[in-house]
C-alpha cells in the first residue's frame, strides 16, 4: 500500500512510496511507443471515456510508483494515476511537465521528452485508474563526465492543463544530472497497467 499524497507548503501534492523498495528487477521492457494501446477492463468494459467527465484537477489526483522493469539500457517506471475525489474526471495525453529533482527541489538534467502518441481520453474514478511510464536511461551507458550521475529524490509532475504540481518521492533512482545526457521520456496516459 502507498500513503496518500499530501499537499505541501508550495501547494504541491506529494506521493510517497514505502521505504526500502528494492531496485528494479531485471526483465524485458515493452517499448514506450507500444505502451498506450487502450485495453478492455476485466469486466469487459473499457476504461477509455468519451470525454463527458470534466478534465481532472491536480487536487483530485494521487500519483504513485506502480513498479518498474529494466531492459535495453533503461529502467521503465510505471506511474498509477488515481482519482481520489467522489466525481469522475477525464485525463488525456501526457503530463505537461515531468522532471527529476534533488531532495532540495533543484532540477536534475533536462525535462522528460514525450512520446509521439496522443493517447485517448480516460475517465478515471470509481476503481478505474490511468497509467503512464517513465523511461529512465541508465547513467552507466554514458560517459560519467558527460552524464554526471546523481541520485534523484523526487519526480516532479504537472498534470495536463493544470498549474498545480505533484511530486512523487523515490529512493532508488539515479539519473544524469547534466543537460543533454540521458534524458528521460514519458508515455501518454493509458487505461492498463503493464507491470
Amino acid at each position: 500500500m502507498f500513503d496518500k499524497g499530501m499537499p505541501n507548503k508550495a501547494g504541491k501534492r506529494t506521493g510517497w512510496r514505502l521505504a526500502g523498495t528494492a531496485a528494479a528487477a531485471a526483465g524485458v521492457a515493452v517499448p514506450l511507443l507500444a505502451l498506450s494501446a487502450p485495453a478492455a477492463l476485466a469486466d469487459g468494459g473499457s476504461a477509455s471515456g468519451d470525454g463527458a467527465a470534466p478534465a481532472c484537477l491536480t487536487s483530485q489526483l494521487e500519483v504513485t510508483d506502480n513498479g518498474s522493469t529494466a531492459g535495453a539500457g533503461s529502467r521503465y517506471i510505471e506511474l498509477r494515476i488515481a482519482n481520489t475525489s467522489d466525481d469522475p474526471c477525464t485525463i488525456q495525453g501526457h503530463f505537461d511537465e515531468v522532471r527529476w529533482l534533488r531532495g532540495d527541489g533543484e532540477p536534475l538534467g533536462d525535462p522528460a521528452a514525450t512520446t509521439a502518441e496522443a493517447g485517448e481520453p480516460i475517465v478515471i474514478g470509481q476503481g478505474v485508474d490511468a497509467y503512464a511510464t517513465v523511461r529512465v536511461p541508465s547513467p552507466g551507458a554514458f560517459d560519467p563526465e558527460e552524464c554526471l550521475p546523481e541520485k534523484a529524490s523526487l519526480l516532479h509532475l504537472v498534470p495536463p492543463s493544470n498549474q498545480a504540481t505533484y511530486d512523487v518521492a523515490f529512493d532508488d533512482v539515479t539519473v544524469c544530472s547534466a543537460s543533454g545526457a540521458g534524458t528521460s521520456q514519458i508515455s501518454a496516459f493509458r487505461p492498463d497497467s503493464r507491470v
